[in-house]
């Protein structure tokens, strides 16, 4: 992996103020692993923030949908980009868990 001098100088600074000094490797390894254990939680969104974003992707898709196609097949279409694919379904179930 490939870092710039900035980088590489920001973590030396921090590291030298380390008590046991750490290797370049190990002060880096130090920094991502408290930047992942305090990474924000995702946020959850009221029942009405989900209603708008709905109706606002349904207008969207309307706006940009096929005219040539009938009401019921557009109205099809819309449904299955709303719902979304079933891996990005799967993966928003697992997170109400």
């Amino acid at each position: 992996m490939r870092l710039g001098r900035s980088f590489l100088k920001t973590v030396d600074e921090w590291r030298r103020k380390q008590k046991d000094l750490p290797s370049r490797a190990e002060a880096i390894c130090r920094l991502v692993e408290r930047g992942l254990a305090n990474r924000p939680r995702a946020r959850q969104l009221s029942k009405g923030a989900k209603r708008k974003a709905a109706k606002m992707a349904g207008r969207e898709i309307d706006r940009l949908g096929d005219q040539t196609a009938t009401r019921e097949e557009r109205a099809r279409r819309k449904r299955q980009l709303i719902k979304g694919p079933r891996e990005f379904r799967d993966i928003r179930n697992k997170n109400k868990s």
